[in-house]
């Protein structure tokens, strides 16, 4: 028996190269004896039909893309997908792969996620008393479409007009940022809610600060209501949520649901 890596992408038109989106919906490893009975099982587990190349001309009734190629022995990099790794700033477990499949392609094969990697390069930092983060205060910050009232809260460590800039120019695929792309950025307001004071400790670590900081934007998430009639995607009680939860029934085909109705309709609607 052979091992075959595969993914299964789903089509994205804003994706940066082509037209399938990364990091993919599903990815893993699958044995068989050649790539035809690879792709037979996946399709098998799946429960649909794959292609494994789509033409222009028919890429309006394909959905997905699947990819298939044999592991060899020689083939470190892709075997080292499915090791697990311990995170080098929270110690927990994870394979890259896993990764992939909750849409966190950061922190290579060092870190759990992108957010950790952050943090092991500001471990070394630390705030004293009620001093401020080295480069500009803590904030906790609100996003407000004029037109309709509905908020976005965030916070950022970053001078918060830089975030500002992020936000609008670097934007990602979530409800807020949708709604970025669809206006000007004249039809918004940004505003500081809080500087963050910090809690009266002789010192406080990198870590203790940002975990203080989701406190306090949880406390304004839920002020606000921002998970509910905004666009914030967590409410207070999921942003501290387990990263890596076991796959619960029917997770597949919800994953495939989701991809699909994120997916611009045609005439711009969403």
């Amino acid at each position: 028996m052979t091992e075959f890596f595969y993914h299964i992408k789903g089509k994205d038109e804003n994706a940066a190269f082509g037209n399938w989106g990364w990091p993919p919906i599903f990815a893993g490893k699958v044995e068989a004896h050649d790539r035809s009975e690879a792709k037979a099982l996946l399709e098998e587990e799946y429960g649909r039909t794959f292609p494994t190349r789509v033409m222009a001309k028919d890429l309006a009734s394909n959905e997905f893309l699947l990819s298939i190629k044999e592991i060899k022995a020689n083939d470190h990099y892709t075997r080292r997908l499915f090791e697990v790794q311990t995170c080098g700033y929270c110690n927990c477990q994870f394979t890259v792969i896993e990764k992939y499949t909750i849409n966190e392609p950061g922190g290579g094969f060092e870190f759990c996620s992108s957010e950790c990697a952050r943090m092991k390069r500001a471990e070394s930092d630390f705030i004293f008393g009620n001093e401020t983060w080295r480069d500009s205060p803590p904030v906790i910050y609100r996003i407000t479409n004029k037109a309709t009232g509905q908020c976005y809260i965030g916070k950022t460590r970053q001078a918060f007009t830089l975030r500002w800039y992020q936000h609008f120019f670097q934007a990602k695929d979530t409800k807020f940022h949708k709604a970025i792309k669809m206006t000007q950025i004249t039809e918004w307001t940004f505003e500081v809610i809080e500087v963050v004071t910090l809690p009266n400790t002789s010192h406080i670590s990198a870590a203790d600060l940002d975990a203080y900081l989701t406190e306090r934007e949880a406390y304004h998430i839920a002020m606000h209501q921002s998970a509910v009639t905004g666009y914030n995607t967590q409410g207070p009680a999921e942003i501290n949520g387990d990263l890596f939860n076991q796959e619960e029934p029917h997770a597949k085909e919800r994953a495939f649901a989701t991809h699909r109705a994120n997916q611009p309709r045609p005439g711009g609607q969403v």
